[in-house]
């Protein structure tokens, strides 16, 4: 009989100082590093144009929430004007201020009596109508690169008797218009029959 041994094949003989590994190179490392600075830099200019673009939504909303609450506040002050009972708070006005009293809403929700001052000022060519409260308003309600006036209805009859200054007369205007360029905005006057 024959004996067979199985014979297994010596190891191989691998150089001092050198051990087969499974990891990476450090060239592999770098290009991994790299690529991950060109990733995280990509996000966060992504992030940084998302984020500008949110700014300036934001910006603009404010922007329209300012302009309608504007319009709100002047349409509210002209219309509750009311007869004065001293001469210091009479209807007054000319072509780029009114003085006069009203009611005005405060922080804390109700109306209270206040003195208004609706005043058109110029810088370089804009024009601006701004609001001024005792009650501690002071907004800008209108801007107008052109001329903007302030007009006062004294007959609404046969299209309107309109002055452009009201004098300490007994009784407010019955309108005001806002005049901007070729655009009139009239308001009402207070509660009349």
């Amino acid at each position: 009989m024959r004996n067979s041994q199985v014979q297994t094949p010596p190891p191989p003989i691998i150089p001092r100082g050198r051990c087969p590994t499974s990891g990476f190179t450090v060239v592999e490392v770098m290009i991994a590093l790299v690529i991950s600075v060109v990733v995280v830099a990509g996000g966060r200019a992504l992030l940084g144009v998302l984020g500008d673009g949110a700014h300036r939504l934001a910006a603009s909303a404010a922007g329209i929430d300012r302009t309608t609450n504007a319009e709100r506040v002047l349409r509210a002050v002209i219309a509750q004007a009311e007869l004065a009972s001293s001469s210091e708070e009479q209807f007054t006005g000319s072509a780029t201020e009114a003085r006069f009293g009203s009611w005005c809403i405060v922080p804390q929700g109700w109306l209270e009596r206040c003195s208004v001052i609706l005043t058109v000022t110029v810088a370089d060519t804009v024009h601006r109508l701004e609001l001024t409260t005792s009650t501690g308003d002071h907004v800008v309600l209108r801007q107008y690169e052109g001329p903007l006036e302030l007009r006062y209805l004294e007959n609404p009859s046969a299209g309107g008797t309109w002055r452009s200054a009201w004098d300490h007369m007994i009784t407010p205007p019955m309108g005001m218009g806002v005049i901007m360029g070729s655009d009139t905005t009239i308001f009402r006057i207070g509660e009349r029959g």
